[in-house]
């Protein structure tokens, strides 16, 4: 950036438009020196989803958990975009940060052993729901005895039911006449 008859090498931070006429309202620079590393957010360019095993043969969903990452580098090595290739992407796996293809002289700005994930597949809900629902079904037929199974002991005869049910009517007018 030219200032005053100086040059001073400058990072743009942010742009500030108005809500609705085309027109810049602020703008924010950062000064940085060629030789002192930066800590900046790159945003990160998802490849190759559909021709995922997890998405082409499984049907399943990508999400992405995160759209950009924190990264510390020299000035001139700072990239435009990360490319995430999701080319091997299978189901019930995700992607961290860790896993990242970064450009020479770039590094992930993490703590300690912090690794967040980036990508997921899964299988989306609807068709989970469905196949879990279905299995149960067979299960359940699967695990009820046939009548001829049960055992005896535990068949009550017919007459039992009624005997053991009291007849409403009965008691209703007995309880009446006692208030």
């Amino acid at each position: 950036m030219k200032l005053d008859g100086t040059t001073e090498q400058v990072l743009l931070r942010a742009v500030n438009m108005h809500p609705f006429k085309p027109q810049v309202q602020h703008v924010d620079f950062q000064r940085v020196l060629a030789d002192e590393k930066i800590h900046m957010k790159v945003p990160l360019h998802f490849i190759n989803a559909e021709e995922s095993p997890a998405v082409k043969e499984q049907g399943a969903m990508i999400s992405h958990v995160m759209n950009e990452v924190h990264v510390r580098c020299l000035p001139a090595d700072l990239p435009e975009f990360i490319v995430v290739d999701l080319g091997q992407m299978t189901i019930g796996h995700s992607l961290h940060a860790r896993d990242l293809q970064m450009p020479n002289g770039v590094q992930l700005a993490l703590r300690g052993t912090e690794n967040p994930s980036v990508v997921t597949a899964q299988i989306p809900k609807a068709a989970i729901t469905e196949e879990e629902e279905a299995a149960a079904a067979a299960a359940a037929e699967a695990a009820a005895p046939a009548p001829s199974e049960v055992p005896a002991a535990k068949q009550k005869p017919e007459g039992a039911e009624a005997a053991a049910a009291p007849e409403k009517g009965k008691e209703g007018k007995e309880e009446k006449g006692k208030k």
